[in-house]
This record gives structure tokens, C-alpha cells and sequence, in this order.
């Protein structure tokens, strides 16, 4: 379910911004420190640094990054504790466009956490 950022979800977007900032410095070791046990647990960090490397890294620096939705990802948006943000993104070694997505997860000390990180390309 698409949705419109309200006050709880802008913090959420902070923390997504925090996190695309390691990503961008290629400090994907430490984004990978702040995902929650959980996301841990279905990804080594083996598997994470070998993923950004094959698939954001190649991209470079970043030209531009515009958020385009957010997306409930849980049944029922009103309890939601987990959505996921999408950025509309370009790079300056890259003429293509692509798609960022990170989900976030409210976690049990009511803060948000960045718990997963993909980038796809788009088709012209």
C-alpha cells in the first residue's frame, strides 16, 4: 500500500537518509553493523559485501536521489512496523536510472532501523 510521509514515517525517511549516506561513502561494513539481528540472520555480511559491491558499487557516486513511494509491507498499514522507502536514483558513472529500495523496521524501542538495501537498474 502506497502511502504519504506523515511524522512517523519522516523519521523513518532520516534513518533511511542516514543509512544511504554509508552506503554512498562505500562504508557498506558499517550500514551493515546497524541492521537489526534479524536482517543479520537472513544475510551474512559475506553475502551483503559482495552484494553492494557487484551491484552498488560499479554505480559510483551519486548524481542524484529523488524518494518517489513508501510501501506498507505489513497487512495492515495502521500497525505497520515495516515499509519499505523507494528512491529514484542516478549516478555520475552511470547513464542509467535506478531504483533504490530500503526497508525499515520499527523495532521494540519505538526507534526505526534500516533493515535491507537493494538497487535495480531500470529499463530504458
Amino acid at each position: 500500500m502506497r502511502s504519504r510521509l506523515n511524522v512517523r514515517h519522516l523519521l523513518a525517511f532520516a534513518v533511511a537518509q542516514s543509512f544511504l549516506a554509508l552506503i554512498d561513502q562505500g562504508k557498506y561494513t558499517d550500514a551493515y553493523t546497524l541492521l537489526p539481528d534479524d536482517a543479520k540472520a537472513m544475510q551474512s555480511q559475506d553475502y551483503w559485501l559482495k552484494y553492494m559491491q557487484a551491484n552498488r558499487a560499479p554505480a559510483g557516486d551519486v548524481a542524484s536521489r529523488a524518494f518517489q513511494t513508501l510501501t506498507h509491507l505489513d497487512m495492515n498499514p495502521n500497525v505497520s512496523h515495516t515499509i519499505a522507502l523507494h528512491f529514484m536514483s542516478a549516478f555520475w558513472h552511470s547513464k542509467m536510472s535506478y531504483m533504490e529500495e530500503v526497508q525499515l523496521e520499527q523495532g521494540k524501542d519505538g526507534l526505526w532501523h534500516a533493515s535491507s538495501y537493494s538497487i535495480r537498474l531500470l529499463s530504458r
